[in-house]
Parts: C-alpha cells; sequence; structure tokens
C-alpha cells in the first residue's frame, strides 16, 4: 500500500474512532485524525512495508496516544485557569467528570507500568498488541513471525503469567 491508498482507505475509520472516543465532536475528531496521520508520513519508510491491516492497528494506538495527550493538555490548562482563579480569591472545584477522566487515565497508566515491570521486554509487547492496540492474532502472529495458532496459544500462556500479577496489582487496592 502506498501512503495516499493508506489514507484513503483508513482516515474515515480513524476519525469515526476518534469521533466516539472524545467529545463527539467531527472538527476536534479530525484534528486528532490529522494528528494521527501527520505521524505516520513521519513513520513512514518504518511502515510501508506492513501488511494493511497491521498498519490500521498502528493507527489505533497512535490515535489512542493522541487522544490521552490532548485529554493531558486540556487537564493542564484547565488546572492553570483554575489555579489562576483561585489565587483571585475565588473557591473554584473541578468538575467531577473531569477529576473523574483523569483519575481514571492516571490509573491506567499505572497498571500498565506495574505491568510492564513485571514482564519480560518480549511478553510485554505481545501484551501491548493484543490488549493496548486489539490486533487480531493474525497480524500479532505476523509480527512475531508465528502462525494465527501460535498466538493464540501464546496468549493464553501470557494470561496464566498476568494472573497472578492483576492479582497483586487489584489486590493492593482492597
Amino acid at each position: 500500500m502506498t501512503l495516499e491508498e493508506v489514507g484513503n482507505s483508513f482516515y474515515a475509520r480513524i476519525v469515526k474512532y476518534c469521533y466516539y472516543r472524545t467529545s463527539k465532536n467531527r472538527a476536534d475528531a479530525e484534528d486528532i485524525a490529522g494528528e494521527v496521520f501527520l505521524r505516520l508520513g513521519q513513520k513512514w519508510d518504518t511502515l510501508k512495508n506492513y501488511d494493511g491491516n497491521i498498519i490500521l492497528g498502528w493507527l489505533y494506538g497512535t490515535a489512542n496516544k493522541v487522544m490521552l495527550e490532548q485529554h493531558k493538555i486540556k487537564l493542564t490548562q484547565e488546572a492553570m485557569t483554575l489555579s489562576l482563579t483561585a489565587n483571585n480569591g475565588a473557591d473554584i472545584e473541578l468538575p467531577d467528570e473531569t477529576v473523574d477522566g483523569y483519575e481514571e487515565n492516571r490509573k491506567f497508566e499505572n497498571y500498565i507500568s506495574q505491568i510492564k515491570e513485571e514482564l519480560c521486554a518480549k511478553d510485554f509487547e505481545f501484551f501491548e498488541y493484543i490488549v493496548i492496540q486489539k490486533l487480531p492474532y493474525k497480524d500479532v502472529g505476523q509480527k512475531f513471525s508465528i502462525s494465527e495458532s501460535a498466538a493464540k496459544m501464546r496468549w493464553q500462556r501470557l494470561k496464566g503469567k498476568l494472573k497472578p500479577i492483576l492479582d497483586h496489582i487489584f489486590g493492593e487496592q482492597m
């Protein structure tokens, strides 16, 4: 596939994906998708030899990163605004959904960091493709030069390794 073909094939999907995972604002979704495809252009020499499904997985993963980055920027701007307002004597509180969204993202990042610390690099890479990027087994198998069946078996073994890690992570919270 050429870069133009990737854009023609996947741009609308990425816009729709971003639309339903953000404020449901078409302009915001298109801005995020634009940033995703800008990054694709920067990485094209590395990605151009991959199958379309793998590139699509990369696009979804990058869209998630861009949305998270924009969410963090928005929270920082809100915090700065609140700080300035609070310094002028006003009593301001963050809206609950902003606090909850920030807290959920922080928790998620913390969980992923803990999992990454416990797994070897190859297992974490496999975990990232399956859980975070949600790539199909076939594509993950291609990335690891194994069959789709072998990828499924490897995921089952990895779930066995993850169980005590997750029990430990979530057991600490109770």
